[in-house]
């Protein structure tokens, strides 16, 4: 028996997102986990209230799950039992409109249905880490915003969830000190004890979907600096002629200035630059792992 489809569905809540949330949706179709990755773009931010010792504006998390709820109502969205509905805002979010603590990360709330909580709705705030955490955690939002649906979809698809009280720098910490989400998503990883959780889940190819979203929140800022000149081909070849120069100069040295070791240092950058463009263009550098 076959495996239901399962359906993602990006909503945009409010004006401003601080990262490309379809790029982000690109990264998550490579996964190959869910049938369809799909975007709801400008969902209103339901009424916020301001805050006076912050100067800051939050929205209460249950209006934004009823919001989405009815946005998808209103396009004539059906979702069936496994379809995972996420979503993004930069706003500070508040369990409720009275408590003065506010939630700056994300926050896994089950929208109410009568008596019964439907797990496949989740919202993520992306407020705090855009503006304190995103420089010493070296992750971009993207990344965390990556990081935050792998924690939603691990906790729900996982019997049992994986969230445990105990820090160990792993994505099921409950982490209660606001720094060190830092450390987490900054690893990245999965415990043994959580590990073993997932690989033991009925959904099968939920294991090998995890860790290409682990590895790809740890890849370090050089990484997207090389995706990005890579894609540039005035960069690329602004580098290769660097790179072509020095290799050049020094080999050039060793040698003697023989015309012929310069004719074989060029050729060989040619070569290798070739291989480049055609390695992006069968395997293209934004897919996740």
């Amino acid at each position: 028996m076959s495996e239901p489809k399962r359906r993602l569905i990006l909503v945009c809540v409010g004006e401003f997102l601080p990262f490309d949330i379809r790029a982000l949706c690109a990264r998550l179709r490579s996964l190959q986990h869910f049938s369809t990755v799909e975007i709801i773009q400008d969902m209103p931010l339901p009424q916020s209230e301001e805050v006076s010792n912050d100067l800051a504006y939050f929205a209460v998390i249950g209006d934004i799950l009823a919001e989405m709820q009815r946005q998808l109502a209103i396009r004539g969205i059906e979702l069936n039992s496994e379809d995972s509905v996420v979503g993004f805002t930069s706003a500070r979010i508040s369990i409720a409109a009275d408590d003065a603590q506010l939630e700056y990360f994300s926050y896994y709330s089950a929208l109410q249905t009568g008596h019964v909580a439907d797990e496949r709705f989740a919202v993520v705030s992306t407020a705090l880490w855009s503006q304190r955490y995103e420089a010493p955690a070296f992750r971009s939002v993207t990344q965390y915003a990556v990081y935050a649906i792998l924690g939603y979809w691990l906790d729900r698809f996982v019997k049992g969830g994986i969230s445990h009280a105990e820090f160990r720098y792993c994505i099921g910490d409950l982490v209660g000190d606001l720094d060190s989400i830092v450390f987490t998503v900054r690893k990245a990883r999965l415990c043994k004890s959580c590990a073993n959780k997932v690989e033991r889940a009925e959904i099968a190819e939920l294991g090998a979907a995890s860790k290409k979203m682990l590895r790809f929140v740890r890849r370090p800022p050089f990484s997207r600096v090389l995706e990005a000149v890579q894609r540039s081909p005035f960069l690329s070849f602004m580098l290769m002629g660097v790179l072509f120069s020095l290799f050049a100069g020094a080999l050039g040295d060793a040698v003697g200035h023989s015309p012929l070791a310069s004719a074989i240092s060029a050729g060989a950058f040619v070569v290798i630059f070739i291989a480049v463009v055609i390695k992006e263009h069968l395997a293209p550098g934004d897919r996740l792992g």
